[in-house]
């Protein structure tokens, strides 16, 4: 569990121009303009607790944001490895 958390850790900078997204215990980093995204959707974090036969017990864990890219390619940021997900996604939408 603990270097599950160290891998998707996420740190989200928001500027004027752009969405940085890194994982600083794995040296990435991603930029994205916010001009290329083209829209913003939400979905629930769901995970099935009842792994046993047929029946499906989903428990909500948090929430998703898929961001559409001008290019075609969707990128997703999870409120369970994103502080502040509500504030970041609020002003995502009002650019």
């Amino acid at each position: 569990m603990a270097l599950w958390l160290v891998i998707t850790f996420k740190v989200c900078y928001l500027t004027d121009t752009e969405l940085i997204i890194s994982r600083p215990f794995i040296f990435f980093r991603r930029v994205v303009p916010r001009a290329n995204i083209s829209n913003i959707s939400e979905k629930d974090s769901q995970i099935d607790i009842d792994r046993t036969g047929f029946s499906r017990n989903m428990v909500k864990i948090g929430e998703t944001a898929i961001l559409l890219l001008k290019n075609g390619k969707k990128l997703q940021i999870s409120s369970v490895n994103i502080g502040r997900y509500h504030e970041l996604i609020k002003k995502l939408k009002h650019r």
